[in-house]
């Protein structure tokens, strides 16, 4: 069978890497497999590398971006909307390319990675073939969701539109699912958590009591705006001021802007208006493998995550998880056995599951175990790829 993935973004994301292990999985079974994504920013080409041992081929494709952004102003959403229509040529270049590349590879199925595309949905259909949509994001009017459409104000007329474009919804979590099921035709809809590579849960080897320094992780890319890197910070300025006798690092991972970014040039005045340079880091991008060698506790600020892969990869290799309510947090962690949830509203309640694991080595080693034996009995990717393979096989007949 011949799948054509489409990827939105060439950037190295929750999504994207999720991606990848679904590639792997379909190697193994003998599926070919082609992927579509938009030309790398800057040279980047960091993703298509990671990409290429698992596809038959990679193709460029602009799409035509279809979500709204909100906090922009109106004369800036307009000039951005037309910039992208020059660059992409609105949705009718890259339908256009979709459908040669269809055509090329013989592909039976077309598979979108995130709905932030739709140009791929409409080749698919075009051509007369099964397409998967694969719902990653919070969807909707709803304050929890992360991104917004056109027309989401007619759920009706959006969920008409979308059951005759896709033959199968892959939602990753039911969180994510009860914002989407409103915009989609329910009997379409499947909940398939992500997933990790079965190697990935081997428990990280730490002697906690005898640590001298404790590294807090942030991974999300500083790009990503939703992602609420602020409340991290000042997490680190009121750890900062107890003074307390530990030795507390705040490492962020994830991309870094190049020039000017006003967002990551705000987090970084913050931090120096507040003297934390000495304990909060960024680091960039770094291998998963280093990140979760590296920090004793993953702590996540944002409360809209459709899933967060993040919190199973730290749970893989038993390191305790601190995240806000909310989204795939709620889903995934249960509170004070597989990690700690804490309000976005109060950062004093984050330092304390901070402090509380820190000083607590019998309460840290029992939440590390316990994070470890659900996410490696509940995660790998082959016991995942069995049902996603099964929505291929239904889709097709």
């Amino acid at each position: 069978m011949n799948i054509l993935y489409f990827s939105p973004t060439n950037s190295v994301g929750g999504a994207e890497l999720s991606l990848i292990d679904i590639l792997k999985e379909a190697n193994k079974h003998g599926y070919n497999c082609y992927v579509a994504l938009p030309p790398p920013k800057r040279d980047d080409l960091i993703y298509m590398e990671m990409l290429k041992p698992y596809c038959k081929a990679i193709s460029i494709v602009r799409p035509m971006r279809w979500h709204i952004t909100d906090k922009q102003k109106c004369f800036i959403k307009m000039i951005n909307y037309f910039y992208n229509c020059y660059l992409s040529g609105w949705h009718v270049i890259p339908v256009i390319k979709l459908l040669r590349i269809i055509r090329k590879y013989d592909i039976d199925i077309v598979h979108t990675n995130t709905i932030m595309d739709i140009d791929s949905a409409i080749a698919a259909k075009l051509k007369g073939i099964p397409h998967v949509w694969h719902i990653r994001e919070g969807i909707g009017l709803n304050r929890k969701a992360y991104v917004r459409f056109p027309f989401q104000q007619f759920p009706k007329l959006f969920r008409w539109v979308m059951d005759r474009l896709t033959y199968k919804i892959i939602i990753n979590s039911k969180y994510t699912a009860s914002l989407a099921k409103q915009y989609f035709p329910n009997d379409k809809l499947e909940v398939i958590y992500n997933s990790l590579p079965d190697e990935w849960f081997v428990k990280k080897k730490t002697k906690h009591n005898t640590k001298s320094e404790f590294i807090i992780g942030i991974v999300a890319n500083i790009t990503a705006i939703g992602k609420n890197h602020s409340l991290a910070i000042e997490v680190a300025d009121i750890i900062n001021k107890k003074q307390l006798r530990l030795n507390i690092k705040f490492n962020f991972y994830g991309y870094l802007p190049t020039g000017k970014n006003p967002y990551y040039s705000g987090l970084k005045n913050k931090i120096k208006t507040l003297r934390l340079t000495d304990s909060v880091r960024f680091l960039g991008r770094k291998n998963p493998e280093e990140i979760y060698n590296t920090i004793d506790i993953l702590f996540h600020p944002c409360d809209k995550e459709g899933f967060g892969r993040i919190f199973i990869e730290a749970m893989g290799k038993g390191i305790p998880v601190v995240a806000v309510h909310g989204g795939g947090a709620d889903e995934l962690i249960e509170d004070s056995r597989t990690g700690f949830k804490v309000s976005r509203d109060s950062p004093e309640d984050a330092v304390d599951k901070i402090i509380k694991l820190i000083n607590n080595t019998s309460k840290y080693n029992q939440i590390s175990q316990n994070s470890f034996e659900y996410s490696s009995t509940q995660f790998k990717s082959s016991e995942m790829w069995g049902k996603i393979r099964s929505c291929y096989d239904t889709v097709v007949s």
